[in-house]
């Protein structure tokens, strides 16, 4: 039976069985038959791997266009015999800053233990080698990367855990707990 108070989102009387079929499709939180996507509260969530693997390329991204200019610059150091042109290792902190303002400080952490490992191939002699040579330099590298753990969760604490580039992602595939709560109010009501 039809009844006037259900409204569909067209505006047309629906039956109560059709309105709880409508709620509990926008409500689920499992994929369904509609190419796995998943929706809530008539939001399409991105899937899991979809919010994983966007960060974490765009992670490796900025590690590799730090290392393209850091080499460029380390080339043209050692070509003007500058003194220490390991101090170029300090960029690598760029790109761990960025990612945990933009993705959190979880994966700037892991972005800081890339760039480290960028830092050593490119960096410290030997050269194209993850291996070095000098303890000064393993020394240097570490507090570099604790430098780097250091701004990536500090980052973390001064955007209070809210990532800037997950903002828009996590807004539509975390539940919209307004609207939902007022449905069942409704839903109350009309029991």
């Amino acid at each position: 039976m039809y009844n006037p108070n259900y409204l569909d989102r067209q505006g047309l009387a629906v039956s109560e069985s059709e309105r709880r079929e409508d709620q509990t499709e926008r409500f689920s939180l499992w994929a369904n038959e509609r190419g796995g996507q998943q929706r809530f509260a008539g939001r399409i969530m991105k899937s899991p791997r979809e919010m994983l693997i966007r960060p974490i390329a765009l992670s490796l991204a900025a590690i590799l266009l730090t290392s393209l200019v850091v080499a460029e610059a380390y080339s043209h150091a050692n070509a003007l015999h500058v003194r220490d042109p390991e101090d170029l290792a300090l960029a690598f902190l760029l790109p761990t800053i960025f990612v945990a303002v933009f993705f959190g400080s979880t994966l700037g952490v892991a972005t800081s233990f890339g760039s480290g490992l960028a830092a050593a191939y490119l960096i410290y002699p030997p050269q194209l080698s993850v291996w070095i040579g000098d303890p000064n330099h393993v020394a240097e590298l570490g507090f570099i990367l604790l430098l780097a753990i250091t701004a990536s969760k500090a980052v973390g604490v001064i955007i209070d855990g809210k990532p800037l580039g997950l903002s828009a992602a996590s807004a539509a595939s975390q539940p919209d707990v307004a609207s939902y709560s007022a449905l069942q109010r409704a839903d109350e009501a009309i029991e």
